[in-house]
This record gives structure tokens, C-alpha cells and sequence, in this order.
């Protein structure tokens, strides 16, 4: 609703005149769809950008529990292979050293492998630690994620 007022001005006949006015809108063939109807898009809008959501975790989730198998499978295998002889392989290097005089170099050589496959199984197990927390953390686990 509005309300309009004003003077006027004629040339001929000469004179002024004076109006007002007030203008009501009347809906007759306007029936407000476009609100309705933008605000329909809107939540279709809404409802899509959920649906991405979700599947983005989906994918993330998928990703890290082949992440978490894969990296658990190495660190198996590393493990029967070389980490449960690691202690082992230390005291036969050891011996050797001592018993049948074996050189110093080839006990520092022994030593470094050694400590060099304990880096491997630390760096292996690391990264296991990462994926399964991240997993946790995509899954929405809080008590993992708020300690």
C-alpha cells in the first residue's frame, strides 16, 4: 500500500490542480508462486548438497579402511618376515663378534641393519596408527576424536 500526493501545473486552459491518491495492491492474477516456488529449489538444493555430503564420507570412509587393510597387511608381513628376527639376527651378529672374532666392521654393519629394520617397523606401524585414526575420525568416532 502507498500513498501519493501532488500539484500540476496546465498551460492551457492555464491553472493547477492538486491530487491524491492511494494506491492497494490487488493479487488477481499473482498468486505469490515465485516465493513458493524458490523456496521449493531451495531445499531440492539443500537436499543435493546433503546427498554429496554423505557420499564424500562414504568415499573418505572406504578409502581409509583399505588404507587401514593395506598398511595392516605390510606391517604383517614385515613382521613375519624380518621383525620377529630382529633379536635374533642381533645376538648371532653378536656372537660372531665375540666367539669367532669376527671383524667390528661387520658387527657395526649387522647393528645398523638391525636398527635400520626397527625404523622400518616403527615407520610401518606409524602409519597404521595414522589410518586407523583417521578412519575413526571419518566414521565420527568421538571419543577418539575429543579425548
Amino acid at each position: 500500500m502507498s500513498v501519493n500526493g501532488g500539484r500540476f501545473w496546465t498551460t492551457g486552459p492555464f491553472g493547477a490542480t492538486y491530487s491524491a491518491g492511494l494506491t492497494l495492491e490487488v493479487p488477481l492474477f499473482d498468486r505469490r508462486n515465485g516465493a513458493v516456488r524458490k523456496a521449493q529449489a531451495e531445499a531440492r538444493a539443500a537436499q543435493f548438497r546433503t546427498e554429496i555430503a554423505k557420499a564424500q564420507a562414504l568415499t573418505e570412509i572406504d578409502r581409509y579402511t583399505a588404507l587401514v587393510k593395506t598398511r595392516s597387511a605390510a606391517l604383517d608381513t614385515f613382521n613375519r618376515r624380518i621383525g620377529d628376527k630382529l633379536p635374533t639376527l642381533g645376538r648371532m651378529a653378536e656372537d660372531a663378534y665375540r666367539l669367532s672374532g669376527g671383524s667390528v666392521v661387520e658387527l657395526i654393519d649387522a647393528t645398523r641393519s638391525r636398527f635400520d629394520n626397527m625404523a622400518t617397523r616403527i615407520d610401518l606401524a606409524s602409519k597404521l596408527a595414522d589410518a586407523r585414526l583417521r578412519l575413526e575420525l571419518a566414521r565420527g568416532d568421538q571419543a577418539i576424536a575429543n579425548p
